[in-house]
C-alpha cells in the first residue's frame, strides 16, 4: 500500500500531466490554470504527509505554503512561486464578478512554476527519506 506521502505526490504528478495537456487546446487552456495550482497544493500536501502532519484545506497557496514553512524554513524558496499560482484556483468557479483570461504564454510560465514547487517537494522529501526512511509505498 502507497504512503499517504506518495499518494499526495502522485497526486500532484497527475495534475501537472493534467495541466500539459489541458494548454494545448484554447478550449481548455483555464483548467490548465487550475490544474497547476492543484499540482502545488498537492505537492504541499505530499510534503505535510512526509511529516506526518495533519491536512488542512487552505485558503490560499500562500496559508498552505506557510504550514510548511514552519516545518521546513527552506520553503519560504517557493514563496513567489505559490503567490502566482494561487488564483488559479478561481478558474474552477465561474462567476460573474471575477474574468478569468490567460495566454499560451501565461500558462506555459504558470506549468513552468508548478513543476518548480513539485521537483523542489520531490527533492526535499528525497533528502528526508535519504535520512529517515520516510514516505515509501
Amino acid at each position: 500500500m502507497m504512503s499517504m506521502c506518495s499518494l499526495w505526490q502522485k497526486k500532484a504528478e497527475t495534475a501537472l500531466k493534467v495541466a500539459r495537456v489541458a494548454a494545448l487546446d484554447p478550449e481548455t487552456i483555464e483548467n490548465a490554470a487550475f490544474w497547476c495550482h492543484e499540482c502545488a497544493s498537492n505537492a504541499l500536501n505530499a510534503f505535510m504527509a512526509s511529516r506526518r502532519q495533519e491536512l488542512t484545506r487552505f485558503e490560499t497557496l500562500e496559508l498552505h505554503l506557510e504550514a510548511c514553512i514552519k516545518l521546513e524554513p527552506r520553503f519560504q524558496a517557493l514563496a513567489s512561486l505559490c503567490k502566482d499560482l494561487s488564483p488559479y484556483v478561481h478558474t474552477q468557479y465561474p462567476s460573474d464578478t471575477y474574468v478569468f483570461n490567460i495566454d499560451q504564454a501565461e500558462i506555459t510560465a504558470a506549468i513552468e512554476k508548478a513543476a518548480k514547487v513539485l521537483a523542489f517537494v520531490k527533492e526535499v522529501i528525497a533528502e528526508q527519506q535519504q535520512s529517515n526512511a520516510i514516505c515509501k509505498g
